[in-house]
């Protein structure tokens, strides 16, 4: 009986401490991407034009390699190493001139541009419309965290740890659009997204009661290139839903790593 019960008492001090140690893991450098489109061939005819979305799709992190020829992982969603960006965002349309209108997604922090080039205009199109644009956007990411550590020992007392990563990135994608219906459109096309990423690591570390700071730069270039298809349904004249499939390629270092996902987007008009 006592035995079972200081067993069962270890078991718990054991995963406890488990649980506490996981609690103090410091996250990793790691950038984020993204695999949400949702930019119709269809703009408005006349500017001025608002058009304000919500709507849901996941956001992807890989943990940075800690050499400059080092590995990515990629595999970095749910773990104790990276944060989770969060997966609802908002965007913004505004329509400059016929057919041109610029755009502002707050997830991605990316500022876009679409120039429709073909077609009838957004309010202007009918059953059996076929439009196509050509689609600009750049967005920019940062994080940072300072991980101080104990490193128990008389003369040397501590090691602390600070990384920021930056990340810019330019996609460019052409995309393209059939009306079914006068309400229903299927819309989408491939992209491609070049990321420049930089990540500097500053250490310091007390030696012989004497602070050594050290510090290490970073510059990676990745590139994602994927495709999607979505279908818009106009439910009124200012009132629509969007559901998207996208599906890319990133590579980083020789390193690549695929990804699919369904988003969806609710919009309306102004």
């Amino acid at each position: 009986m006592r035995l079972n019960f200081a067993l069962k008492l270890s078991v718990i001090v054991m995963s406890s401490a488990i649980l506490v140690g996981c609690g103090s893991v410091p996250r990793k450098p790691a950038s984020s991407y993204s695999l949400q489109r949702f930019i119709t061939p269809e703009v408005a005819s006349e500017p001025l034009k608002v058009a304000g979305q919500a709507g849901y799709a996941n956001m992807h992190k890989v943990i940075l390699p800690t050499t400059q020829e080092g590995s990515p992982d990629f595999q970095c969603e749910g773990t104790l190493y990276c944060r989770v960006d969060e997966s609802t965002f908002i965007r913004g349309d505004l329509t400059v001139a016929s057919g041109v209108a610029f755009n502002y997604n707050t997830q991605l922090n990316r500022i876009g541009a679409t120039w429709q080039f073909y077609g009838d205009y957004s309010d202007q199109a009918k059953a059996g419309n076929f439009s196509q644009a050509l689609v600009i956007g750049y967005s920019r990411d940062k994080d940072e965290e300072s991980t101080p550590e104990e490193l128990g020992d008389v003369n040397n007392g501590f090691n602390s740890r600070l990384w920021h990563q930056s990340t810019s990135s330019l996609d460019i994608g052409w995309v393209g659009g059939y009306r079914l219906a006068d309400d229903w459109l299927v819309y989408g096309g491939p992209f491609t997204i070049v990321h420049d990423i930089d990540n500097t690591v500053n250490v310091e570390k007390q030696v012989d009661f004497e602070v050594i700071r050290l510090q290490n730069k970073y510059a990676f270039k990745g590139r994602q290139v994927g495709a999607n298809i979505a279908l818009r349904y106009e439910v009124l004249d200012w009132l629509d839903f969007h559901l998207e499939f996208v599906s890319s390629r990133y590579r980083l270092n020789n390193v690549t790593n695929s990804d699919s996902q369904f988003n969806f987007m609710v919009g309306t008009r102004f």
